[in-house]
């Protein structure tokens, strides 16, 4: 089986999602505190002993009916960063956003950089299998936050699919817990994309966090 990483930073709910994990996986291993979300998961590809690593979201939990021990990905297969659906807590939508992702070591630590997304930056492949429910609601902080920085992306994105998307973070899911900070903060991040093209401070967590207290002042 791939290495397993857990990956956190100061998530109110990483202690307990690592509880869950290492119960099913004894051998995940936890990489916490980093800052940069590139610079973490390079971290991980160091510390992984195999070619390909799963990279599990503090604020994400695996589905029981999902095995990661019975994932075998092909030699031909093993260009690709793997990415599963996952199910958002708030809204119910189901894409990769905060889906459970499954890395090439080698390309990771040879990244030099880290555009808007984590994940695009990668030669992809989407499973549209829901391996996870993406619980990033778990703080006011954090379901803001997280629904402006998606939906910063989706307003950059020209399809019908990630318009329909952008006006289910913006409208679903207000009685949902911290429901309305995520309608808040999708409103917020998709006004901001509309208006600015200096979207990559959208990784810049301490810039999410003023952007916060000045929404809420």
């Amino acid at each position: 089986m791939y290495d397993i990483f857990f990956l956190s930073y100061d998530e109110s709910i990483a202690d307990k999602n690592f509880e869950l994990i290492s119960e099913r996986y004894p051998l995940a291993k936890r990489v916490n505190g980093i800052e940069g979300i590139l610079a973490a998961h390079q971290e991980c590809a160091r510390q992984s002993k195999t070619d390909m690593f799963w990279v599990i979201d503090a604020d994400s939990k695996i589905k029981p009916s999902f095995k990661l021990e019975n994932i075998v990905i092909p030699d031909w297969d093993k260009k690709y960063t793997h990415l599963w659906y996952s199910k958002n807590a708030v809204n119910g939508l189901e894409y990769g956003n905060g889906g459970l992702k499954l890395f090439q070591k080698k390309e990771m630590i040879n990244k030099p950089q880290m555009g808007i997304d984590m994940t695009v930056e990668f030669n992809l492949k989407i499973h549209e299998e829901v391996a996870s429910i993406n619980c990033f609601n778990h703080s006011p902080l954090s379901a803001w936050q997280s629904a402006f920085r998606e939906c910063v992306k989706l307003s950059k994105q020209d399809c019908d699919i990630a318009r329909n998307r952008l006006e289910t973070w913006c409208s679903v899911g207000k009685w949902r817990k911290n429901g309305q900070f995520t309608i808040d903060g999708a409103i917020a991040g998709r006004n901001y994309g509309i208006t600015s093209t200096k979207i990559t401070k959208i990784n810049d967590f301490n810039w999410l966090q003023e952007k916060f207290n000045e929404f809420y002042k």
